[in-house]
């Protein structure tokens, strides 16, 4: 095959930049056929041929690909899970950073008799994992005191009666889901 010229023409043309895709539809044009084309393109070495994964090779690069996905995949959640400081145990229940109740901010309260008082548990409490619906309140030392608690407030309603004192101390204990309790004291008095 004596095509030493055409040879030196597609390696002329490739380095001026021109693409395998123009250089065939040229030599096409000027009466090559294409498997002499291919031969020659081949021959002047400036264009890699593309080879196609066949049969067997394509069952084997896409159980690579699966495989390296699912290793990225696994390993970050053993990082995550296992190396990170702070979540060493991965099944561990969790735990609530900061529970603070803080009601003797209020406190002397007063409340006049057979009168209410709302406490906004948005200035008094905190917990930075939970919300006020998943906690367990417990409140004890009312006698005259109706408590309730109430979405993220606490009423106190004065239900006096005759013989009741004038001032009562009022404990209030909360635990978050996660067994963390904060407590506080209340003084209410009665006006």
């Amino acid at each position: 095959m004596g095509y030493s010229e055409t040879i030196k023409y597609i390696k002329k043309q490739a380095s001026k930049g021109a693409d395998a895709g123009r250089i065939k539809k040229v030599l096409s044009e000027a009466g090559y056929q294409q498997e002499i084309i291919d031969e020659l393109i081949e021959k002047a070495g400036v264009f890699k041929s593309k080879k196609e994964a066949k049969g067997i090779e394509k069952i084997i690069l896409k159980d690579v690909t699966i495989g390296v996905v699912l290793l990225l995949v696994f390993g970050s959640l053993a990082y995550f899970s296992f190396f990170k400081d702070g979540d060493k145990e991965f099944f561990s229940p969790k735990t609530s950073g900061d529970i603070k109740l803080s009601l003797s901010k209020v406190s002397p309260l007063k409340i006049e008799k057979n009168g209410h008082s709302i406490i906004d548990l948005n200035k008094y409490f905190r917990d930075s994992k939970y919300d006020y619906s998943e906690m367990r309140w417990k409140h004890s030392g009312q006698i005259c005191i109706n408590v309730r608690e109430n979405k993220d407030k606490i009423i106190l309603r004065s239900v006096f009666l005759p013989g009741c004192s004038l001032q009562e101390t009022i404990n209030f204990e909360v635990m978050n889901p996660s067994g963390k309790i904060s407590s506080d004291t209340i003084k209410v008095k009665i006006v």
